[in-house]
């Protein structure tokens, strides 16, 4: 029944937050790999935006794109980060920090203290240069600037249970319920105005203001902390919070708070008036209900910990989910607001969004005259010892959870037990009849003259929740491909028919299979071609403005769009050819002209007006109609100012393209995109509807639909900057990031970059510089890696920057490295080189002006020195001119050198032999 009853608060009061302004925008992210334990404990990000996860094996760390683990020794159940961006990890293992050698890739555990109980570290906390962890048993502290460990033992038969951060004094509560407060090395109770006889769950302060903190106790209930005083927060949330129970709490705004619960999901608490703003459940979009942990990145963005990975939910971003109320089914194909109504049309049928309001009546009775109310005795029943238990059982159940901090590691008794306990038959125990009490006497005169008290019943009729629910368009049937506007009512049509729908209900203007339609407002025209290649013109006629058809026309090819474009002339595209059809003084529509169109990719053709031209576009290319020649002709500025045309769609009669970096909507005056960038957020999207400036509705290919207001989106720059993951060697050895230094003969480079974005953007995009090599930036790239080879000796300024699918780019980051050139390129060596060469010019030199009994040595000496400096020379030379196209080039441009070396070599000759030729 608790989980019934649950369930039913759930539901209930979930619709009711909803409201119509749908739900928040979710991204999931899940590791694909089978050696990742999927149970998590604990969720950070450090100043660089990397996400760091306490997992049941390790460390996880999350950059958007990769997921990598640091394994310990125990699994790990707390994650702290200090301002400088040290990593300290607490769990069973004990606790100790993460140290990174050779860059982001290579990271490792280095244990602080492993000495500890059987639960292991179970939280830990910061103040200050003061690392405190917390077991079981013992509060440890940990210097950084010293480096040293002491620790205080818990009261005398005591356990700690939480410890916690309260107007800037940290705080310990036991076993016992007793709170303990740190000072100076000592514990002292005291009382810190927290509601007795409880436990703390979790504490969260208030990210500006440090005198105020949400508390969660284990009786469910949230309290303000406000300087040393607690007070209540009234939810008014029916139960729902404490049918769910509390888990965990983080501050996303100073007007927004996050709390994690075990069967219900995330609720949004509003800060000023503590009222719920949101519930994020499985009925919202959550893999599931139970929540692991809970965590808060510097995006504003809530991440949820879960069986099934993670799910970061985006309150910030003006993107708001439809597609999660109950009642509509099939896939989505079309979205138009109508009347202050949300229609959808999908492949089984056609919806609308309706209000739904549940009332609660309720009878009071009062008495109008009569005696004062006489409580009869009650009527003792016999009871049997079952129904003591079941009753008993229940009362356990309605009674307030009474759970205790760290309950994931605390053990429990067997379900088998309980079980047991419930079920156990005794005796019925016999239980005596009670005599029944005598009727009042009353006195004649009281009879007669006194009535007997009247009871009237009063009526009270409240509204107990109000909630949304998709409900199908009555009298519509089959698929609803396409909606459309007219006056006073929609036009939707697909498998069942045409139909024209008013207040919820629809009409069918024509039974055939529909596959392309349009309409024209202001002459109340709709085209109609259907699966019969029929083009039916319909119009409306008699004195009640009946829907008829007026004209009809067969065309034998595949119509995929219909566009008139004056009031006597229609465009018709096929995937071969188009077609101009003009009105008769007849009203009877005919086909003027027929024009073959290139379409090697079968590609659906798509027409608009721009400039008084009528054009046509596929995802290769784009044409127009020159009406004095009669011909199709390529138009090649639109297609140079839309670049790679890589998807065209076509929704509620505007044409939208995606080059691959953006989409760009159609006009009549120019190519519109201010403020479609935000759809870089959606994948597959599948159509679009621009409700009026800044407001889009998009359909995504995950059959999911979100209000874009995009006017609210302020466009942030880049919040996190690219981050060097790691440096390679051209064997695939990692280098230390940090001075990088590498030998010339080691030159071959691999760089990769990670940029954290958890936004879900599309397209982010990279662009690098190397000074020293090149001074000119690289196109865009989808690559985070880049490398180089063989690169010559010097100091080199590799330079990265990223541009995200919003079109903001990322301030550049500079990373320095020196290629180290062999020894007999260093500037010591060719100074030795300069010393040995002169010593032995000089002997040479004076060994060929004296008579010497050596004349054999003196020759033998000077042939070697004149080779060794020509060698010299000619080495000098080929290590700038030569190339490494092929060996025949390098052949000829070693002759060359040779050939200008010649005269130098006789002038060094004539010089060492001191003799003339």
């Amino acid at each position: 029944m608790k989980y019934a009853s649950a369930f039913f608060v759930l539901m209930i009061y979930t619709f009711m937050c909803s409201a119509q302004e749908g739900d928040y925008f979710l991204t999931h992210h899940a590791y694909d790999d089978n050696r990742y334990d999927p149970e998590n404990f604990d969720v950070e990000q450090d100043s660089n935006g990397l996400i760091y996860i306490a997992n049941k094996g390790g460390v996880l760390r999350y950059d958007g794109r990769s997921w990598d683990l640091v394994r310990c020794p125990g699994s790990v159940y707390d994650v702290l980060i200090t301002p400088k961006n040290q990593v300290y990890v607490a769990g069973k293992m004990g606790f100790g920090y993460l140290q990174y050698t050779t860059g982001l890739a290579n990271a490792s555990y280095i244990p602080l203290f492993s000495k500890v109980g059987p639960d292991g570290i179970l939280k830990a906390e910061q103040r200050n240069d003061s690392i405190f962890f917390i077991s079981n048993q013992t509060l440890y502290l940990y210097l950084e600037s010293t480096k040293t460990i002491r620790s205080i033992r818990a009261p005398e038969s005591n356990e700690f249970t939480n410890m916690f951060f309260l107007s800037g004094s940290l705080l310990l509560q036991t076993q016992d319920k007793t709170i303990y407060t740190y000072r100076k090395g000592k514990l002292r109770p005291v009382h810190a105005g927290i509601p007795k006889d409880t436990w703390i769950l979790f504490t969260a302060r208030h990210p500006t203001n440090k005198s105020v903190s949400l508390i969660g106790t284990d009786q469910n209930e949230l309290y303000w902390m406000r300087n040393g005083k607690a007070t209540k927060v009234n939810t008014k949330d029916d139960g729902y919070i404490e049918q769910s129970e509390l888990t965990s709490c983080r501050w996303i705004s100073n007007n927004l708070i996050a709390i994690g619960t075990l069967r219900g999901g995330v609720v949004f608490l509003n800060a000023t008036t503590g009222a719920i703003d949101k519930i994020v459940n499985y009925r919202t979009g959550l893999p599931d209900n139970e929540v692991y942990a809970l965590g808060n990145d510097r995006d504003l963005g809530v991440w949820v910990a879960h069986a099934y990975g993670f799910t970061r939910i985006a309150p910030d971003l003006p993107f708001r989910c439809y597609s999660n109320f109950p009642g509509m089914e099939g896939n989505l194909l079309a979205v138009m607001p109508f009347e202050n109504t949300l229609y959808v049309g999908t492949s089984t049928g056609m919806y609308f969004l309706n209000e739904v309001k549940d009332y609660q009546t309720t009878l009071k009775q009062v008495v109008i005259k009569g005696y004062p109310k006489v409580n009869k005795p009650a009527v003792k029943e016999k009871k049997s010892a079952t129904t003591a238990a079941v009753n008993q059982s229940v009362e356990d159940k309605n009674a307030k959870s009474k759970r205790k901090p760290f309950s994931f590691l605390r053990s429990r008794k067997k379900k088998e037990e309980a079980l047991q306990q419930s079920t156990e038959v005794k005796e019925p125990v016999e239980v005596k009849k009670p005599i029944e009490e005598k009727k009042q006497k009353e006195g004649f005169l009281r009879r007669i003259f006194l009535r007997k008290p009247k009871k009237v019943f009063e009526r009270h009729r409240e509204l107990k929740s109000i909630r949304y629910t998709y409900k199908p368009v009555v009298g519509f049937s089959g698929k609803s491909i396409s909606i459309k506007q007219l006056k006073g009512s929609l036009l939707s049509g697909g498998t069942g028919g045409l139909f024209e729908i008013k207040e919820g209900k629809a009409s069918q203007l024509d039974g055939d299979n529909t596959l392309v339609f349009t309409c024209d407002v202001s002459s109340a025209t709709i085209f109609s071609f259907t699966d019969g290649h029929v083009l039916k013109v319909f119009s409306r006629q008699g004195a009640k403005g009946q829907w008829g058809i007026t004209s009809s026309l067969k065309i034998e090819d595949d119509i995929v769009h219909i566009n008139r474009t004056n009031e006597k002339e229609v465009w018709l595209t096929g995937r071969s050819a188009v077609y101009q059809l003009k009105c008769g003084s007849d009203n009877q529509y005919s086909i003027t002209q027929t024009l073959r169109i290139e379409n090697p990719f079968n590609d659906e053709v798509y027409s608009f007006v721009r400039n008084g031209k009528v054009y046509f576009i596929a995802s290769h290319d784009c044409f127009y109609y020159d009406a004095g020649r009669k011909v199709l002709l390529h138009d090649r500025e639109i297609v140079k100012q839309l670049g790679k045309i890589e998807r065209v769609i076509l929704s509620n009669e505007n044409i939208w393209v995606f080059n691959g970096d953006h989409w760009m909507c159609l006009s009549d005056d120019a190519v519109q995109h201010e403020g479609l960038n935000v759809l870089g957020f959606f994948k597959q999207i599948q159509s679009l509807y621009v409700q009026h400036a800044g407001e889009f509705w998009v359909t995504t290919g995950t059959n999911e639909l979100y209000r874009i207001s995009s006017s609210k989106y302020s466009e942030a720059p880049v919040s996190h900057k690219v981050l060097l993951k790691e440096v390679r060697s051209k064997g695939g050895e990692l280098l230390p990031v940090r001075d990088l230094q590498v030998d010339q003969d080691n030159s071959s480079l691999a760089f990769e970059f990670v940029h954290p974005d958890y936004r879900g953007l599309l397209g982010t995009q990279y662009q690098y510089k190397l000074n020293g090599l090149s001074d000119q930036w690289t196109a865009w790239t989808p690559n985070a890696s880049l490398s180089y080879q063989l690169l010559p000796a010097g100091s080199y300024d590799l330079h990265v920057r990223i541009r995200d699918a919003l079109g903001s780019v990322s301030e550049e980051q500079l990373i320095h490295f020196n290629v180290v050139p062999p020894y007999w390129k260093t500037s010591w060596f060719y100074l030795l080189e300069i010393i040995f060469f002169g010593a032995l010019l000089g002997i040479t030199f004076r060994l060929n002006r004296k008579e010497s009994r050596y004349e054999f040595v003196t020759r033998i000496l000077t042939f070697l020195t004149l080779i060794l400096i020509i060698e010299l020379i000619q080495n000098l030379a080929e290590s700038y001119w030569t190339t490494n196209t092929s060996p025949v080039i390098n052949f000829f441009v070693q002759a060359v050198i040779a050939l200008l070396v010649y005269p130098i070599e006789k002038i060094l000759r004539k010089f060492l032999s001191g003799k003339t030729e």
